[in-house]
């Protein structure tokens, strides 16, 4: 987004959108804002730090990049052992094992700032 406006709700449905047909790097970049939510003058996420968790996990199983793999896993385990009660973590575990990616017609209109308003 060179010379626009940061927009992480913006941002969020993006990664989200590529999280659901199954890139890693959304799933990953989805995490990472739910993680630490985002409130601004323009924004506001709230953390949500079980579904950041599920997310990185989703990441962690993609083949895609050996790196991001890595290092998703590394951000669940963290997430997990800092922020997670045993059960969340085991609920969190079976949801992104079962989890499937989507068919991209499924996902409805594209995301834009218009629709935000």
């Amino acid at each position: 987004g060179i010379g626009v406006p940061k927009n992480m709700n913006l941002a969020l449905q993006w990664f989200k959108r590529a999280a659901d047909l199954g890139n890693q790097t959304g799933a990953f970049f989805c995490a990472t804002i739910l993680l630490r939510g985002n409130k601004s003058a323009t924004d506001d996420i709230p953390s949500d730090v079980y579904a950041a968790y599920k997310w990185y996990k989703i990441a962690a199983s993609e083949k895609q990049s050996p790196k991001m793999q890595k290092a998703a896993a590394a951000l669940a385990k963290r997430v997990a052992d800092q922020k997670l009660a045993v059960d969340q973590i085991a609920r969190a575990d079976q949801e992104a094992q079962a989890w499937k990616p989507v068919n991209a017609a499924s996902l409805g209109p594209l995301p834009s700032i218009a629709a935000e308003k």
